[in-house]
């Protein structure tokens, strides 16, 4: 008993650290819970989003989700046992997180997919003014569309890049055309 002691204090110290450990972890998937609630995310209407029209930003979700796994992680040592329902449940507010980021990201990358398919339209028009006033519009959309993946991303942007790029070659084509023809007139 007497040399079981300072055993017996460390390990009640340690069951503290535990409970208060858990009880960390069942506040921060509260705190995850009340999050969700708030951008509405995961209500689901007829199969629709809630929140479609709702912006994200990107960076934020991602810090936010870098912080919680942290912090989920920081939490140890914990009681096993109590632990498993309350991992079930970051697990599955973490996925929604990450799947709601996933197809905002999706989003973006098909609107982007849509204004590249104009931009190729526009390559092959016959005024070149409009398809010029076209493509700057069509630049000014990108600018505003959020971002998709960044190995699509980078893919997207080269093919819109290429097609306006191409737009611009033939008004800058036309351009030295018309320089030329006025050299000739005046001569």
């Amino acid at each position: 008993e007497t040399a079981y002691q300072p055993c017996k204090v460390f390990f009640e110290q340690q069951a503290k650290i535990r409970r208060d450990n858990l009880e960390k972890r069942i506040l921060l998937v509260t705190q995850l819970e009340t999050y969700l609630s708030v951008q509405q995310w995961g209500m689901e209407d007829a199969g629709t989003e809630v929140a479609e029209t709702q912006t994200i930003d990107p960076s934020a979700v991602d810090a936010l989700l870098n912080t919680a796994i942290k912090r989920w992680r920081s939490y140890a040592p914990f009681e096993r046992a109590g632990n498993q329902p309350v991992q079930r449940e970051f697990d599955q507010k973490i996925a929604l997180i990450k799947a709601k980021l996933a197809a905002h990201y999706q989003k973006n990358a098909e609107i982007k997919r849509q204004l590249i398919d104009q931009v190729q339209k526009l390559v092959d028009e016959e005024d070149n003014r409009h398809a010029v006033d076209a493509a700057k519009r069509l630049q000014a959309q990108w600018k505003i569309t959020g971002t998709a993946l960044r190995k699509d991303e980078q893919v997207l942007w080269r093919t819109f890049r290429k097609g306006c790029d191409a737009i611009f070659e033939k008004r800058q084509q036309q351009t030295e055309e018309f320089k030329i023809e006025l050299d000739a007139n005046k001569n």
